[in-house]
């Protein structure tokens, strides 16, 4: 019995071990993706901020040629398609992100049942061996 208790021991230990590093890669996974996107956030308000400011200012400049006008304030629009455009381009890597992510949570999970069944069919013949003596 005591090397059924070592081999359920060393098995437990090998178990926490995988945990743990499943753990810590989830960890680091949603701490990469939550610092993108807050590095994005900043970027795009800061974008949209300066976007508004600079529209506030043309109106209270009293720009008379409807040309300028026009023009400027359609590069303006033009800045915020391109951010809007890089907010979604961000949204589709966050999802690729997460796809791999899952799909690596997916691995590991398939490798911790295998190592299970192993040890199950381990132990099954620790025991029978010595349910022989």
């Amino acid at each position: 019995m005591i090397n059924i208790e070592k081999i359920r021991s060393a098995i437990d230990a090998t178990l926490d071990r995988l945990q743990a590093k499943a753990e810590a890669a989830e960890v680091q996974a949603n701490l990469g993706r939550m610092e993108l996107e807050q590095r994005f956030k900043a970027q795009y308000e800061d974008l949209v901020r300066s976007a508004s400011e600079l529209q506030q200012e043309l109106e209270n400049a009293g720009i008379t040629e409807e040309a300028i006008r026009t023009r400027l304030k359609g590069a303006l629009e033009e800045l915020r398609l391109q951010a809007a455009l890089g907010e979604a381009d961000t949204r589709e890597a966050l999802a690729r992100l997460r796809s791999e992510i899952e799909k690596r949570i997916a691995e590991f999970n398939a490798a911790l049942d295998s190592v299970a069944t192993e040890a199950e069919e381990d132990a099954k013949g620790v025991e029978q061996a010595v349910g022989r003596y």
